[in-house]
């Protein structure tokens, strides 16, 4: 992207655009947002723990719904959605891994709405709630890279934490590459992906925005080829780390959703431990980044 300074661009807009609904059949399901697979035949003693384990492996599973009859006893129906939709059609020839599954057949279902929004100042034009990322720099998609794939998608080179310096200045106190900013039209939200290395460990975050918390956005040009995303916002954004151990967010409900292994973060510092025996304060003892009580967040973006 290039381009010159634009000044404060126009904040989004507070009208809310209607979702178009459209059945569409099982055909293309490679091109859909997510793909639900309905699972018959599973076992009254499985959970939501064992579904995944069963399938994670063909896809990034969004969530897990173990259906129940009227009378409150397991149906043997599970709803499994994807969201990217798997890569292979693993249902056509898929074999149980184990005894416990033998009986059980998987069936994808239809797509019941296009996943598309109104743009609320033009009704003609249609927005996808969720669009596939371009590949990533080392041509791989990884199922984390699969997973950001929940809006309109900007890779960029990296991305800044800083505060107000001056009214027209940002000073920058960190700096982390290869960060993912997301558009979801669904939740009417800004979401920042980005990893860093914690001691020996990298950790994934996010950070949400909220569009109405968003008032305006700058893009001033950092090089020749490349153009940095100013996000100037009056109070702190939510943090968010994703768990290594996704296991223990399966809590033995009917139901498991991806959100449960993305953790709220108050503090990203070297060693949260000694944060325990101190008290409650704004400013955290050497931190890894300040998430503070206002300040900017920059993003270079790639040409």
């Amino acid at each position: 992207m290039r381009g010159p300074v634009r000044g404060p661009m126009r904040g989004p807009s507070r009208g809310r655009g209607e979702p178009t609904l459209r059945a569409q059949g099982p055909n293309d399901w490679q091109h859909w947002t997510e793909l639900t697979v309905k699972l018959t035949g599973v076992p009254p003693q499985a959970g939501t723990l064992d579904v995944y384990q069963l399938l994670s492996a063909h896809g990034y599973v969004l969530q897990i719904s173990l259906e129940e009859t009227r009378t409150g006893s397991r149906s043997g129906e599970a709803y499994v959605i994807f969201c990217p939709p798997p890569h292979e059609p693993f249902w056509v020839d898929w074999v149980p891994p184990e005894d416990k599954w033998r009986g059980v057949t998987l069936q994808p279902q239809h797509q019941k709405r296009s996943f598309r929004h109104r743009s609320p100042v033009d009704p003609a034009k249609t927005y996808p709630e969720h669009q596939v990322s371009s590949q990533p720099k080392n041509n791989t998609r990884s199922r984390q890279a699969d997973m950001l794939t929940l809006g309109k998608i900007i890779l960029s080179d990296s991305i800044d934490f800083g505060f107000w310096s001056a009214p027209e200045k940002m000073m920058i106190m960190r700096s982390i590459d290869d960060a993912v900013l997301l558009l979801n039209l669904l939740k009417r939200e800004l979401v920042i992906h980005f990893s860093t290395i914690v001691k020996t460990t990298k950790e994934s975050y996010k950070i949400q925005i909220p569009l109405l918390q968003l008032r305006q956005m700058l893009e001033v040009p950092s090089s020749e080829d490349q153009l940095a995303i100013v996000l100037p916002l009056d109070q702190p954004s939510l943090f968010f780390r994703k768990l290594h151990n996704t296991e223990v967010t399966h809590d033995g409900g009917r139901r498991w959703s991806e959100r449960k292994t993305w953790y709220r973060q108050t503090d990203i510092v070297e060693d949260p431990r000694p944060l325990r025996d101190l008290p409650l304060e704004l400013r955290k003892r050497n931190p890894i980044i300040d998430i503070g009580k206002s300040g900017e967040n920059s993003i270079r973006d790639l040409d």
